[in-house]
């Protein structure tokens, strides 16, 4: 995850876990999902994040080394392993505005589908970040290749809550019957690294692809750092105002399933350092899953990691029940959406927006692309326009009538100079704007 600073329907989601909760309790299909929930294994975890920060041998993750490689290679065959997932394979992107020769060098994220039984077009999505960094290490700028960079919270941890989520619900002799598809996504380039300046390259392929076919995402749940904390079981959500209902529902399996976890109750944090923004970005409803809400700063049930982005950041270092809770919480979480049953999704992301409103764009600073989010309660007017810190207008990105909606507009500035910018968004006499950077 990174320290700075939505029309298709998948839902991604960050993870956490519990252990005991009796199956006597309840009946019918949340019986079956209260099965699966307790049969979560802690060591099952601890084996996935030890072999994802050794890497190989490699004890590093970073993107464009062997290591990274080896990790992927190793997501590839253990989902494989699921016999009843349905698919498994790699969506290979590249970065363009990385240093020459990289940019021509492919990355993958790491993609396994659990088809639905009864509208399989409808998907949920769980994801977690394959990278690592180790930006804290002195060399790192020299030496980011070759670092010991085991990553294991940020984000072994997430990812092996995604293999354990994906053996347990595919896991034939639970009977689960999931009516959406459901799948668990490791991305790459979640990251910044020396060789190009933003991050969260994967998932933004991702979502803009997802978006571009027409993906029915009913929403999305981001899983990262969930397993350093040593005091309490406490896990964050992080969500913007469209994606609330998600977080809620989230608190609400903890509560319905007995998971046991401390969670932040509404309103959440809105913060866009990690994949779940990713989303947020083409239109996707959208949460992260943390162990605080900022993990370089104490809370009242946390005290700061400072070992993530480091050489430090090691398996010794953390909580595997907690780990274990998250994934339960998420199991819980995904399980009783992907049924047609479930109806608050629908309801929630059918609503228009309630306001007139420009988002932060992201990835901000950018080089050379970022997306531009904007809202419209009603059918309008509007212009979307660029000016440069003098104020003189650069480009117009919109200027026509739009029905109600969400939109997310893509602006390449290739040919434009680092420097600050303007985008304004205006509909009659309303007008918005937000600072935009590019950094080249």
């Amino acid at each position: 995850m990174k320290t700075q600073p939505r029309n298709s329907r998948i839902i991604i989601l960050c993870l956490f876990l519990t252990a005991g909760t009796s199956t006597a309790e309840l009946t019918g299909s949340s019986g079956t999902i209260q099965k699966m929930v307790d049969s979560v294994s802690a060591e099952n975890l601890l084996t996935y994040v030890r072999t994802l920060e050794s890497s190989g041998g490699y004890h590093s993750r970073v993107d464009y080394t062997p290591g990274y490689d080896s990790a992927a290679a190793y997501l590839l065959r253990t989902f494989t392993s699921f016999r009843l997932l349905t698919s498994v394979k790699y969506d290979t992107f590249y970065v363009p505005a990385a240093l020459s020769p990289f940019n021509t060098r492919p990355l993958v994220n790491v993609v396994a589908t659990l088809a639905g039984k009864k509208d399989p077009s409808k998907i949920i999505l769980i994801g977690a970040h394959l990278d690592a960094c180790a930006n804290k290490m002195p060399g790192w700028q020299q030496d980011w290749g070759t670092i010991s960079a085991p990553g294991a919270d940020d984000d072994a941890s997430g990812v092996a809550a995604l293999v354990e989520l994906a053996r347990v619900m595919s896991d034939s002799s639970f009977l689960f019957s999931n009516d959406y598809t459901i799948q668990f996504v490791a991305f790459g380039a979640e990251e910044s690294i020396p060789v190009y300046q933003s991050w969260t390259y994967g998932s933004l392929h991702f979502a803009q692809h997802a978006k571009a076919e027409g993906k029915n995402i009913l929403g999305t749940i981001c899983l990262d750092m969930i397993g350093y904390n040593s005091s309490y079981m406490y896990l964050a959500v992080v969500a913007d105002s469209q994606s609330s209902w998600l977080g809620e529902h989230c608190r609400a399996m903890n509560d319905k399933y007995k998971v046991g976890l401390i969670m932040n109750a509404p309103p959440f944090p809105i913060h866009s350092y990690s994949d779940h923004a990713s989303f947020w970005a083409s239109g996707y409803p959208a949460i992260l899953l943390i162990e605080n809400y900022l993990p370089t700063v104490d809370g009242p049930y946390y005290q700061k990691n400072d070992l993530y982005h480091s050489s430090g950041d090691t398996s010794g270092t953390l909580n595997f029940q907690l780990i274990k809770k998250s994934t339960q919480l998420t199991l819980a979480a995904v399980a009783e959406l992907s049924s047609s049953s479930s109806t608050d999704v629908h309801a929630v992301h059918a609503k228009e927006p309630a306001s007139f409103s420009l988002s932060q764009n992201y990835p901000n600073p950018f080089n050379p692309t970022t997306m531009i989010s904007y809202q419209l309660p009603v059918n309008s007017h509007i212009t979307l326009m660029v000016f440069d810190i003098l104020g003189r207008e650069v480009v117009t990105l919109v200027d026509r009538e739009m029905e109600a909606g969400t939109y997310v507009v893509e602006w390449n500035a290739w040919d434009f100079p680092s420097g600050m910018y303007f985008c304004r968004l205006t509909h009659g006499a309303m007008t918005q704007i937000r600072k935009m950077q590019i950094l080249k």
